[in-house]
């Protein structure tokens, strides 16, 4: 009998975002004393399509060190509209 490490219980995992890629382009998120961290996390999951729990994640580590990389693009274009989708979900809400 053959193994073959596939689980077919659950759906297949989305590819990972990296928050660095050389030679790319990062978008990054400031931590500030204003903004509500749930309406960072979900705007960091509208723009990005991170699950939940990894924006939730990349959130912290903004709001302990002040800022933090969300997200990383090969194409600078990319990475400025995938910016302006998380700032414009974040402001209207």
């Amino acid at each position: 009998m053959p193994t073959d490490n596939i689980v077919i219980d659950r759906p297949p995992q989305r590819a990972e975002v990296p928050d660095h890629l050389p030679g790319g382009s990062t978008v990054v998120i400031l931590n500030d004393p204003i903004t509500p961290a749930g309406v960072v996390v979900e705007a960091i999951v509208y723009g990005t399509g991170l699950p939940e729990s990894e924006a939730l994640q990349r959130m912290l580590r903004a709001h302990r060190g002040g800022w933090a990389p969300i997200a990383s693009y090969a194409s600078r274009d990319v990475a400025e509209s995938v910016a302006a989708k998380i700032q414009i979900h974040a402001r209207q809400n």
